[in-house]
């Protein structure tokens, strides 16, 4: 999946970096919606992920509700909230879908209505697992982090983040940049790789340096980093396990693993927008996401975790054993301060460009 994202980029071979402040001021904002009719206007990723979301989510949710839909889509979670923002006094947007590091940005711009978790229409609520059941919003979907490699070009295993920075490995190597959903955890792997802490920032500074130096290959998207490992082209790098799952799916012969210092997990949610001219279809939508069948659907395709815990009366034994989290995999899972993390988002943002280059 994209940085599901999942849209569909032409990719440079190394660096690709986006001005999103400059997009964002340019892109126009979908037609001002004051009145309250017309479709349920939603903020997405695009690309295929979009359109797996068109096949299952947006028929199923007009099949119950008789209402339209309508797609804004930007591969960049931090465009998109900025996006909202200008259309925030317009009430142009209803709902948003976000990686969950992004909603803690969300909310301090104040775009995040809160869901209704005592409604009536949130027949699957009951199901979900409390632990993505957030008051602004509820993930449908979790993914593991952690490190691919590619068994034909890697002579030892790798067990650590720490080696990325295998002098073996130089050019070799497949990163999320900064643009990515997920690029900025690199300053979280190198604060870890540095002194154990995620937050030390001055450590990771020094470690991103020499991290650049092994001249990575910087991916806009997950496919991107997919394609690079199966191809060849990076012998390790980031990788998920739905993306792992997917690799597999297609035949490919790529190794995952858990860092023994820790990887990451995230998820992803819709969330209603603050000012949402139909409050109560956006809880139908919420819902239709959160339909443990869609889910299993949604599972078998991209190997992402579904949150609703029925989804394995839908799947086949094998998608099940494929996609579950192990308890060493689950252990091995570092939390993540977001609130922390969005404060120094701009910070950690403007130290990359310094570092790899805009």
């Amino acid at each position: 999946m994209s940085n599901p994202s999942h849209p569909q980029v032409n990719l440079s071979r190394r660096k690709l970096l986006t001005a999103a402040g400059a997009s964002v001021a340019a892109a126009a904002i979908p037609g001002a919606a004051n009145a309250q009719s017309g479709p349920l206007v939603m903020s997405d990723f695009g690309g295929e992920w979009a359109a797996w979301n068109k096949k299952l989510f947006d028929t199923e949710f007009t099949k119950r509700t008789q209402h339209g839909l309508t797609r804004d889509a930007g591969a960049d979670n931090a465009a998109r909230i900025a996006k909202i923002k200008l259309g925030l006094p317009q009430k142009t947007y209803d709902i948003g879908c976000f990686a969950d590091s992004f909603f803690a940005r969300a909310e301090a711009e104040g775009l995040l209505k809160g869901v209704n978790l005592k409604s009536a229409r949130l027949k699957n609520l009951k199901d979900v697992a409390p632990e993505f059941v957030n008051p602004k919003y509820v993930s449908h979907l979790y993914n593991g982090l952690g490190l691919g490699y590619n068994p034909k070009m890697v002579a030892k295993p790798p067990t650590s983040w720490a080696d990325l920075w295998d002098p073996a490995y130089r050019g070799k190597i497949v990163l999320p940049t900064v643009n990515h959903s997920f690029g900025l955890h690199v300053m979280l792997i190198c604060g870890m790789v540095a002194s154990g802490n995620m937050k030390d920032t001055n450590g990771a500074l020094g470690r991103l340096r020499t991290l650049a130096a092994q001249q990575p290959i910087w991916a806009l998207d997950s496919q991107a980093i997919m394609r690079s490992l199966s191809q060849g082209e990076a012998a390790i790098g980031w990788l998920g396990r739905g993306e792992h799952y997917q690799i597999a799916k297609g035949g490919g012969d790529i190794k995952f693993i858990m860092p023994r210092e820790g990887g990451f997990a995230t998820s992803w949610a819709f969330a209603p927008v603050t000012g949402t001219r139909f409050e109560q279809q956006v809880e139908d939508y919420i819902d239709v996401s959160l339909d443990p069948k869609l889910q299993a659907e949604y599972a078998t395709h991209w190997g992402f975790h579904p949150t609703n815990k029925r989804w394995t009366e839908f799947a086949d034994a094998e998608t099940v054993k494929r996609i579950a989290f192990t308890a060493d995999d689950t252990k091995r899972i570092t939390p993540i301060d977001h609130g922390w993390f969005n404060s120094k988002r701009t910070e950690l943002t403007e130290q990359w460009n310094r570092t790899v280059g805009a």
